[in-house]
């Protein structure tokens, strides 16, 4: 009965941590995809920048 009890614990905490596991991904998935679209944003910046520097000191 102990060991049935332990193993029913255990797989509690393996179903908690998984779960936990879980969200941390999706989390972190939706963080990298908010910093793509920044990035990409940054990216279309420095190249208006760029334009206009070159336009402007005829580089």
């Amino acid at each position: 009965m102990k060991k049935f009890i332990n193993c029913k614990y255990h797989h509690i905490l393996i179903m908690v941590e998984f779960k936990v596991l879980s969200q941390r991904r999706k989390y972190l998935l939706e963080q990298i995809g908010a910093a793509a679209d920044e990035i990409k944003q940054i990216d279309e910046l420095l190249a208006l920048l760029q334009s206009s520097v070159k336009k402007d000191c005829f580089l």
